[in-house]
Protein backbone atom coordinates (compact mmCIF):
# COMPACT_ATOMS: atom_id res chain seq x y z
CA UNK A 1 0.00 0.00 0.00
CA UNK A 2 1.56 3.46 -1.07
CA UNK A 3 0.57 6.43 0.83
CA UNK A 4 -0.27 9.73 -1.05
CA UNK A 5 1.30 13.34 -0.30
CA UNK A 6 1.08 15.02 3.12
CA UNK A 7 -0.76 12.91 5.61
CA UNK A 8 -3.63 11.96 3.94
CA UNK A 9 -3.65 8.53 4.88
CA UNK A 10 -2.41 8.65 8.55
CA UNK A 11 -6.38 8.63 9.42
CA UNK A 12 -8.42 5.75 10.50
CA UNK A 13 -11.38 6.74 8.70
CA UNK A 14 -9.54 6.01 5.98
CA UNK A 15 -10.37 2.59 6.20
CA UNK A 16 -13.83 0.31 6.76
CA UNK A 17 -15.06 -3.22 6.93
CA UNK A 18 -18.62 -4.01 6.48
CA UNK A 19 -19.87 -7.48 7.66
CA UNK A 20 -22.67 -8.21 5.59
CA UNK A 21 -25.42 -11.21 5.28
CA UNK A 22 -24.97 -12.98 8.26
CA UNK A 23 -27.12 -15.81 8.72
CA UNK A 24 -30.20 -15.27 11.28
CA UNK A 25 -29.91 -11.06 11.66
CA UNK A 26 -32.55 -9.41 12.58
CA UNK A 27 -35.63 -8.52 10.22
CA UNK A 28 -35.31 -4.46 10.33
CA UNK A 29 -31.49 -4.50 9.32
CA UNK A 30 -30.75 -2.03 7.15
CA UNK A 31 -30.48 -2.53 3.29
CA UNK A 32 -27.30 -1.42 1.63
CA UNK A 33 -26.00 -1.36 -1.85
CA UNK A 34 -23.13 -3.45 -2.98
CA UNK A 35 -20.47 -2.42 -2.40
CA UNK A 36 -18.57 -4.71 -5.27
CA UNK A 37 -20.93 -6.60 -6.75
CA UNK A 38 -18.44 -8.05 -9.84
CA UNK A 39 -16.43 -10.43 -7.87
CA UNK A 40 -17.38 -13.98 -7.29
CA UNK A 41 -21.13 -14.35 -5.37
CA UNK A 42 -21.40 -16.96 -3.23
CA UNK A 43 -23.73 -20.08 -3.30
CA UNK A 44 -27.14 -19.41 -1.75
CA UNK A 45 -27.81 -20.24 1.20
CA UNK A 46 -31.48 -19.61 3.07
CA UNK A 47 -31.86 -17.33 6.47
CA UNK A 48 -32.55 -19.23 9.34
CA UNK A 49 -33.61 -18.28 13.05
CA UNK A 50 -30.40 -17.05 15.22
CA UNK A 51 -28.76 -15.01 17.24
CA UNK A 52 -28.69 -10.88 16.96
CA UNK A 53 -24.85 -10.26 16.34
CA UNK A 54 -23.28 -6.86 17.95
CA UNK A 55 -20.53 -6.00 16.18
CA UNK A 56 -17.48 -4.04 17.11
CA UNK A 57 -14.92 -2.33 14.65
CA UNK A 58 -11.83 -0.91 15.37
CA UNK A 59 -9.34 0.53 11.93
CA UNK A 60 -6.37 2.12 12.29
CA UNK A 61 -3.30 3.61 9.89
CA UNK A 62 0.14 4.10 11.02
CA UNK A 63 3.09 4.26 8.84
CA UNK A 64 4.82 1.11 7.57
CA UNK A 65 8.68 2.65 7.01
CA UNK A 66 9.48 -0.63 5.09
CA UNK A 67 10.51 -2.98 7.78
CA UNK A 68 8.13 -3.76 11.12
CA UNK A 69 5.98 -5.63 8.11
CA UNK A 70 8.12 -6.03 5.15
CA UNK A 71 6.01 -2.53 2.84
CA UNK A 72 7.79 -0.24 1.39
CA UNK A 73 9.59 3.29 2.83
CA UNK A 74 6.19 5.14 1.34
CA UNK A 75 3.83 1.99 2.70
CA UNK A 76 1.09 2.20 5.31
CA UNK A 77 -0.03 -0.14 7.76
CA UNK A 78 -3.99 -0.59 7.91
CA UNK A 79 -5.45 -2.83 10.59
CA UNK A 80 -8.73 -3.91 11.22
CA UNK A 81 -9.91 -5.37 14.63
CA UNK A 82 -13.60 -6.98 14.31
CA UNK A 83 -15.67 -8.18 17.26
CA UNK A 84 -18.62 -10.30 17.11
CA UNK A 85 -21.03 -10.97 20.11
CA UNK A 86 -24.24 -12.28 20.14
CA UNK A 87 -27.15 -10.88 21.83
CA UNK A 88 -28.45 -11.70 24.72
CA UNK A 89 -25.84 -14.13 25.20
CA UNK A 90 -23.68 -17.49 22.96
CA UNK A 91 -22.05 -17.88 20.28
CA UNK A 92 -22.60 -15.30 17.30
CA UNK A 93 -23.85 -16.14 13.71
CA UNK A 94 -21.20 -16.97 11.24
CA UNK A 95 -21.09 -13.83 8.82
CA UNK A 96 -20.79 -14.79 4.77
CA UNK A 97 -19.09 -11.77 3.85
CA UNK A 98 -16.49 -8.99 4.10
CA UNK A 99 -15.66 -6.16 2.76
CA UNK A 100 -12.99 -4.17 3.30
CA UNK A 101 -13.35 -0.25 1.95
CA UNK A 102 -10.75 2.07 1.41
CA UNK A 103 -11.10 5.33 0.62
CA UNK A 104 -9.25 8.05 -2.07
CA UNK A 105 -6.15 9.04 0.25
CA UNK A 106 -4.81 5.14 0.11
CA UNK A 107 -3.59 4.07 -3.29
CA UNK A 108 -2.69 0.19 -4.09
CA UNK A 109 -0.19 -1.01 -6.31
CA UNK A 110 -0.23 -5.20 -6.18
CA UNK A 111 1.56 -5.06 -9.31
CA UNK A 112 4.78 -4.18 -7.52
CA UNK A 113 4.68 -7.25 -5.46
CA UNK A 114 5.34 -10.19 -6.04
CA UNK A 115 2.10 -13.01 -5.35
CA UNK A 116 1.49 -16.32 -4.47
CA UNK A 117 -1.16 -19.23 -5.65
CA UNK A 118 -3.38 -21.12 -3.97
CA UNK A 119 -2.11 -24.00 -5.36
CA UNK A 120 1.38 -23.31 -3.95
CA UNK A 121 -0.29 -22.45 -0.20
CA UNK A 122 -2.45 -25.48 -0.72
CA UNK A 123 0.74 -28.29 -1.53
CA UNK A 124 3.12 -26.57 -0.08
CA UNK A 125 2.36 -24.64 3.13
CA UNK A 126 2.43 -20.79 3.37
CA UNK A 127 6.21 -20.70 3.86
CA UNK A 128 6.44 -21.66 0.10
CA UNK A 129 4.82 -18.29 -0.91
CA UNK A 130 7.68 -15.71 -2.85
CA UNK A 131 9.39 -13.03 -0.38
CA UNK A 132 7.41 -10.06 -0.14
CA UNK A 133 4.49 -11.81 -1.44
CA UNK A 134 2.75 -11.64 1.95
CA UNK A 135 1.01 -8.38 2.53
CA UNK A 136 -0.95 -9.40 5.82
CA UNK A 137 -1.26 -11.20 9.18
CA UNK A 138 -3.63 -11.22 11.88
CA UNK A 139 -4.89 -13.73 14.34
CA UNK A 140 -8.90 -15.07 15.02
CA UNK A 141 -9.98 -15.66 18.16
CA UNK A 142 -12.82 -18.48 17.83
CA UNK A 143 -15.83 -18.79 20.09
CA UNK A 144 -15.78 -19.51 23.02
CA UNK A 145 -11.81 -19.39 23.62
CA UNK A 146 -9.10 -20.50 21.18
CA UNK A 147 -7.14 -18.72 18.58
CA UNK A 148 -5.26 -19.52 15.01
CA UNK A 149 -3.01 -17.14 13.04
CA UNK A 150 -4.11 -15.62 10.14
CA UNK A 151 -2.11 -14.71 6.53
CA UNK A 152 -2.71 -12.22 3.62
CA UNK A 153 -0.84 -12.98 0.75
CA UNK A 154 -0.85 -10.65 -2.54
CA UNK A 155 -2.42 -12.86 -5.70
CA UNK A 156 -3.63 -12.75 -8.66
CA UNK A 157 -6.56 -15.00 -9.71
CA UNK A 158 -6.43 -17.37 -12.58
CA UNK A 159 -8.78 -15.26 -14.87
CA UNK A 160 -6.40 -12.29 -14.51
CA UNK A 161 -8.16 -10.14 -11.75
CA UNK A 162 -6.12 -9.07 -9.34
CA UNK A 163 -6.62 -9.74 -5.26
CA UNK A 164 -5.67 -11.31 -1.94
CA UNK A 165 -5.71 -14.90 -0.11
CA UNK A 166 -6.53 -14.89 3.42
CA UNK A 167 -4.82 -18.13 4.94
CA UNK A 168 -5.67 -19.87 8.19
CA UNK A 169 -3.38 -22.51 7.80
CA UNK A 170 -4.75 -24.33 11.48
CA UNK A 171 -7.85 -25.05 9.43
CA UNK A 172 -6.72 -25.40 6.26
CA UNK A 173 -8.66 -22.44 5.14
CA UNK A 174 -8.09 -20.37 1.99
CA UNK A 175 -10.35 -17.37 0.85
CA UNK A 176 -10.11 -15.71 -2.25
CA UNK A 177 -10.40 -12.06 -2.45
CA UNK A 178 -10.81 -9.65 -5.10
CA UNK A 179 -10.32 -6.11 -5.68
CA UNK A 180 -12.83 -4.11 -7.27
CA UNK A 181 -13.96 -0.50 -7.82
CA UNK A 182 -16.40 0.58 -5.60
CA UNK A 183 -20.16 1.08 -6.87
CA UNK A 184 -21.35 4.88 -6.65
CA UNK A 185 -23.20 4.84 -3.13
CA UNK A 186 -19.66 4.12 -2.05
CA UNK A 187 -18.19 6.35 -4.10
CA UNK A 188 -20.07 9.32 -2.84
CA UNK A 189 -19.73 8.21 0.83
CA UNK A 190 -15.85 8.85 0.21
CA UNK A 191 -14.45 5.43 -0.96
CA UNK A 192 -12.45 4.11 -3.69
CA UNK A 193 -11.31 0.26 -3.53
CA UNK A 194 -12.71 -2.59 -2.25
CA UNK A 195 -11.31 -5.83 -1.02
CA UNK A 196 -14.00 -8.30 -1.36
CA UNK A 197 -14.03 -11.43 0.95
CA UNK A 198 -16.57 -14.62 0.22
CA UNK A 199 -16.68 -16.74 3.29
CA UNK A 200 -18.26 -20.17 1.80
CA UNK A 201 -21.11 -22.25 3.39
CA UNK A 202 -20.40 -24.49 5.76
CA UNK A 203 -20.86 -28.18 5.09
CA UNK A 204 -24.61 -29.35 6.11
CA UNK A 205 -24.66 -29.13 10.00
CA UNK A 206 -27.98 -29.52 12.31
CA UNK A 207 -26.18 -26.11 13.55
CA UNK A 208 -24.34 -24.12 10.86
CA UNK A 209 -26.12 -21.22 11.38
CA UNK A 210 -24.30 -21.41 14.68
CA UNK A 211 -20.58 -21.72 13.52
CA UNK A 212 -18.23 -19.66 15.61
CA UNK A 213 -17.17 -16.26 14.53
CA UNK A 214 -13.50 -14.44 14.36
CA UNK A 215 -11.76 -11.50 15.32
CA UNK A 216 -9.56 -10.37 12.82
Amino acid sequence: MRKRTRRAAAVATAAALLGLAAPGAVADERRLPDPAPGGPQRPYEPDVTGPRNIDTLSATITPDGGSTHGGTARGVHVAFDRTSRAEPAGPPAAARRFVFLFDASLRFRPDAFPTCTRTTIEQHGVHACPQGSRIGRGTSHTYPEGTAEVYAFNTRHPGGTRGALVVIPAGGTVLELTWERVTPHYQRAGYRWALDEILPPPPPHPISAWAPAVSN
